[in-house]
């Protein structure tokens, strides 16, 4: 049965093969024989722009040089114990920087921030302020009266 199915498969394949065939013409055209020239081959040859079995590098531009400096002082320094506590210490420290500056900037804060000073508005005075109303509250330096704010006072 395979082989049934075998000779069949072959006899469409071979059909359909003969049946795109054409008759291909001899090409009569005229060939001239041309050569190289000796002399260009060699300028050719000793010329670094053509000597693709050899790689060269591209010079390094001050930047790429300036870069890999940096990158070599990196390693350089995160090859001792110490140098990675440093890094890591310096990482935290931009990492806690950067929360300080995404909180002041969305409550808001201008100028100092939460490092203000007197007289400008900061959250670190503010709370201060009303942590010092609460104790003088407890200890009843104050009564307590309807429309009393700590910024009238």
């Amino acid at each position: 049965m395979k082989k049934v199915l075998f000779a069949i498969i072959l006899f469409f394949i071979n059909a359909e093969f003969s049946i795109g065939q054409k008759h291909i013409q001899a090409d009569t055209s005229i060939v001239t024989v041309r050569s190289f020239d000796n002399v260009a081959l060699r300028e050719l040859k000793n010329d670094k722009d053509f000597q693709y079995d050899r790689l060269s590098q591209p010079p390094e531009s001050l930047w790429e040089k300036f870069w890999n400096w940096v990158w070599w002082k990196i390693e350089e320094i995160m090859r001792t114990k110490s140098g990675r506590i440093t890094v890591w210490t310096i990482l935290i420290a931009f990492g806690i920087a950067a929360i300080i500056f995404f909180v002041t900037k969305v409550m808001g804060m201008s100028g100092g921030g939460l490092f203000a000073r007197a007289g400008k508005s900061s959250l670190l005075i503010v709370f201060h302020l009303k942590m010092q109303l609460k104790k003088q509250l407890k200890t009843e330096i104050f009564a307590w009266q309807p429309g009393f704010y700590i910024f009238n006072h």
